[in-house]
């Protein structure tokens, strides 16, 4: 009887926890492949320096062979001398001949071994600074879901990870009034809970991107908007610049608008436009330029 009781209680906690818990257990998953992609990351780094070491272990130990077989020819002489052998001659031609090439190779080979301390240096200190910023986006990425949770619940806020960029996509509705580049004060609510977290941030840069959906600028806007580049790149330009206000170092701040090259849905239905009208602020590792150039937008157009 104890053991259909203890069973029936182990099916209800498991249907509490698959019915009850289906957001939380997404989001496991979602920090587990997030955590495997930083830990693959780190690895690399470490097996780089790795090979580093392995190389640098090989070169004292050639130096060090030299080194001995050139004081076992001095031993030989010596031992020469005393005997009055007549290879003398030929062990000191030996020892010459080797003691010049010792000479000749000498500076390339310490060379070698200060390029290869030097490139171990950097690797640790990549791995490190690596290390630091993966600790960082990892925080801030905690941080936000936490301070957002209302804004993500209802569907105006979307917080991602992907390796090193973290994104949070704010629907335009929230930050502006429809054809406006002005911050609301609705939006000046959700992005003052984003700058008491991100002016912590000092690993990463922030960069703010502007997107529209596929509708060209009417008529009434076109005097101040001659497109959607300009309407995304005003928009990101205000977020920034607000962010700065409220404390957020400007060297870390930097926007651009990419108009509507970047979408996320379909430009075919209401909905598919509203997600795509955004406003992303972004965090990404301050030297991977690769990440920055990947999302350049293309030569500007007037679409019109």
């Amino acid at each position: 009887m104890k053991s259909k009781h203890r069973l029936s209680g182990i099916i209800l906690l498991f249907f509490f926890f698959w019915t009850g818990g289906c957001v939380t257990k997404s989001r496991y998953l979602a920090e587990v492949a997030q955590r495997e992609s930083s830990a693959a990351q780190l690895q690399e780094e470490r097996q780089k320096r790795a090979a580093l070491e392995k190389s640098l272990e090989e070169a004292r130990a050639a130096a060090s062979k030299r080194e001995k077989d050139l004081a076992l020819l001095e031993q030989q002489l010596s031992l020469a001398k005393e005997t009055g052998n007549k290879t003398e001659q030929e062990l000191r031609d030996q020892m010459l001949q080797m003691k010049g090439t010792f000479e000749e190779t000498d500076q390339s080979r310490q060379a070698m071994i200060n390029r290869l301390e030097e490139a171990l240096k950097v690797t640790e200190e990549e791995a490190a600074r690596r290390e630091r910023e993966l600790r960082e986006s990892e925080k801030t990425h905690q941080q936000l879901i936490g301070e957002l949770q209302k804004e993500i619940t209802d569907g105006s806020v979307k917080i991602t990870q992907l390796k090193d960029r973290l994104s949070v996509e704010i629907v335009d509705k929230i930050l502006f009034a429809s054809g406006s580049d002005q911050v609301t004060s609705e939006g000046k609510g959700v992005l003052k809970k984003v700058s008491d977290i991100l002016k912590n941030v000092k690993e990463n840069s922030i960069r703010i991107e502007g997107h529209t959906d596929n509708v060209p600028i009417g008529p009434r806007l076109a005097g101040k908007f001659p497109s959607n580049w300009e309407l995304s790149a005003s928009r990101a330009t205000q977020v920034v610049r607000y962010l700065s206000e409220l404390g957020i170092s400007p060297e870390n701040l930097s926007a651009v608008g990419l108009a509507e090259y970047r979408p996320v849905a379909p430009n075919d239905t209401p909905e598919g436009k509203q997600r795509n009208r955004r406003i992303e602020i972004v965090l990404y590792p301050k030297d991977l330029q690769e990440i920055v150039s990947s999302v350049e937008p293309p030569q500007m157009t007037d679409n019109r």
